[in-house]
């Protein structure tokens, strides 16, 4: 009676994961989604202000303006500004930012998907503890991932965005990989009471 009882327990505790795990699912893709938005606000308003302060002028050479030219004004040029040339260091980090942030976006979308069926498949199946197992080291690698492609957002190399305070990356390394930390104790406690 009573190891009926804690079965029907544990099946509870069990299903409680697996929507926790729904959950995390969908704050992952929805984190996803803001972060890269962020990123690339960021890097539009870096574009634009350049282009504004005459950063991204070809040579900075004069130019009549469009009205200028409209009304056939012949008084002297005034500078505008262009996009920054096609082989500008600045075309050439913003290329860098936009291919960086899709890239790892569609990677948390990806992963949160694969969350998805990690919670389902644990509903339906009796592998949770295999599955959530699994899932967990698919999160701890992942939140590497984000690490390295918040430096490569930083580093002149790459993206040269402004830099961010390391407390950034422990509160996104700790955010990150805080469920999976969990599950990987809940997996490994699980297993040791269901061998004992």
């Amino acid at each position: 009676m009573e190891r009926s009882a804690s079965t029907v327990g544990t099946r509870r505790f069990h299903r409680v994961i697996a929507v926790v795990t729904l959950v995390v699912a969908a704050a992952w893709a929805y984190g996803a989604h803001r972060a890269a938005d962020h990123v690339r606000r960021t890097n539009f308003t870096r574009m634009v202000a350049a282009m504004v302060t005459g950063g991204g002028a070809a040579a900075g050479t004069p130019t009549q303006s469009p009205l200028q030219s409209l009304l056939g004004a012949s008084r002297q040029p005034t500078r505008v500004t262009t996009a920054p040339a096609a082989d500008s260091p600045l075309r050439r980090y913003s290329g860098w930012v936009e291919g960086i942030a899709t890239y790892w976006e569609r990677t948390m979308y990806v992963i949160a998907a694969g969350l998805g069926l990690v919670a389902l498949g644990s509903l339906v199946t009796r592998q949770g503890r295999l599955l959530h197992l699994a899932a967990a080291g698919v999160m701890l690698a992942a939140t590497v991932g984000t690490l390295v492609c918040m430096w490569m957002l930083m580093t002149p190399r790459f993206g040269d965005l402004p830099a961010l305070s390391p407390w950034t990356f422990v509160l996104v390394a700790v955010a990150q990989s805080i469920y999976a930390v969990f599950l990987l104790i809940w997996a490994s406690t699980s297993g040791r009471s269901g061998q004992a």
